[in-house]
């Protein structure tokens, strides 16, 4: 079973079928006999599986000693496809990469089980492709106030973002 998945903002760029491993095998001889036609209508009339949810988002899970402790929380709609994702160390501050729409959002991560509000933008783009262990590096400078580092956040050269976000919902540009 393959699931499909796409998000709210995501668009495809090439047609994309789905069929069984019995068709696709009929269909490539087919195409070897002498060629093969595939037809489908404007949209494929069906329900989704059950527990289907469209878009992407997050799930957040609970983890404890036993199964009683166990509790999740899932935000299906809260972006579209990530291109990377991470939590500070410093704050309950979670920046996510969507690179359709060219921004990292800051969501406040303190109570996820409840709700996960965006609480800032920085408008950069950005990219899921990359050799980095990591994009973020959230902490407090020498004069108290939180800064944030984006490193090289659109895999262009090991470029260095430096943000004051002591207010996450101003994020100000400081230093490239």
């Amino acid at each position: 079973l393959v699931k499909y998945r796409r998000a709210a903002l995501e668009r495809a760029n090439k047609p994309v079928l789905f069929i069984s491993s019995a068709e696709g095998t009929a269909l490539a001889a087919e195409a070897t006999a002498g060629g093969a036609r595939v037809q489908v209508g404007p949209s494929i009339a069906g329900l989704p599986p059950e527990g289907y949810q469209p878009g992407s988002g997050i799930i957040v899970h609970t983890m404890g000693p036993s199964s009683s402790s166990y509790q999740n929380a899932s935000y299906p709609n809260l972006f579209a496809t990530a291109g990377w994702l991470e939590a500070s160390s410093v704050r309950d501050l979670l920046f996510v990469c969507l690179p359709a729409l060219g921004e990292v959002r800051i969501f406040d991560i303190s109570d996820p089980l409840n709700k996960m509000p965006v609480v800032g933008v920085i408008q950069i783009r950005c990219s899921r492709y990359g050799l980095h262990d990591y994009r973020v590096l959230d902490y407090v400078g020498t004069d108290g106030q939180h800064r944030t580092l984006l490193v090289d956040p659109a895999d262009q050269g090991n470029r260095l973002y430096y943000y004051n976000t002591e207010n996450p919902a101003n994020p100000k540009l400081e230093l490239e």
